[in-house]
């Protein structure tokens, strides 16, 4: 194996030193367009095929919304061989893609700002893709349902390793067991995270690499240990089941509607209070 250290580049640093590059060669027009932009560098988990060991990397760029049309194929071609340039051999990451997107929310810009500058640029397009016109606002009650998903997917999480690091009745340790297929998926994704260090750090338990249902699984596994916390095991099965699955297409950058929308809510407000006074 390739003596690659598989470390990202700080972001920032990048970014300066690509500017600092494009000075350098007298890259004027690719300067002028990375004003006020930000860079993420995503390496993948496959091989490049250009360096023994090396990984495929992309490198994503946030630019003004305003800025997003005087990017075109050659622009971004000439940003990978910059960005190839500068990224540090002995980190094992090729440059093999550059992409442009728009920035939205930035720092002292609200974000009605941004998605309005973002819908000129796309009217401004010849040929454009024609979106529908409630695209932006669809998106933004879709980021308020995750918000409350993100929210009682972590107080299931917290209450969980509250529980488990308590004691019985007796005074003894609680010791709860996984179902095969949870802990088998966990092992999955330590694996995956493990050769993908650009990925961020899940959490310092097991139970940050589960997903809602398998959060449900360990309850309903443990039940001799949860059975006090909850009407039966039909009330929070149904419950988990029922934000699981709208997380799912929200995940997948599907729309819920506003029932589903109000079940997520609901749903998390009553296990907050049935939990509230136990954590």
């Amino acid at each position: 194996m390739a003596d690659y250290t598989y470390q990202e580049p700080d972001s920032e640093d990048f970014i300066a030193a690509l500017r600092a590059v494009l000075k350098n060669k007298g890259e004027a027009d690719l300067l002028s367009l990375l004003h006020g932009a930000t860079c993420t560098i995503s390496p993948s988990s496959q091989y490049s095929r250009r360096r023994w060991d090396a990984m495929w990397t992309e490198v994503f760029f946030e630019v003004p919304a305003e800025r997003l049309g005087d990017f075109n194929e050659s622009t971004e071609t000439n940003l990978e061989k910059y960005c190839d340039l500068i990224m540090p051999k002995d980190a094992g990451f090729d440059v093999m893609s550059v992409s442009v997107a728009p920035r939205l929310g930035s720092q002292g810009t609200r974000m009605e700002d941004e998605v309005e500058a973002l819908s000129r640029v796309l009217e401004s397009q010849e040929n454009h893709i024609q979106l529908p016109e409630d695209l932006f606002l669809k998106g933004q009650e879709m980021a308020q349902a995750y918000h409350f998903l993100y929210l009682a997917e972590n107080f299931l999480r917290v209450f969980i390793e509250t529980i488990a690091s308590s004691k019985d009745e007796a005074g003894n340790p609680r010791q709860l067991t996984y179902p095969r297929d949870v802990h088998s998926k966990i092992r999955n994704r330590k694996q995956n995270e493990q050769r993908n260090k650009w990925l961020s750090v899940r959490g310092g338990s097991d139970l940050f690499y589960t997903d809602f249902k398998e959060l449900g699984d360990i309850i309903l596994n443990n039940w001799e240990v949860f059975a006090s916390f909850f009407p039966n095991q039909a009330w929070i099965k149904t419950k988990i089941d029922e934000m699981a699955n709208c997380r799912n297409l929200i995940a997948h950058n599907s729309y819920i509607g506003e029932h589903e929308r109000d079940v997520v809510r609901l749903n998390f407000q009553g296990i907050i209070r049935q939990l509230g006074s136990f954590i």
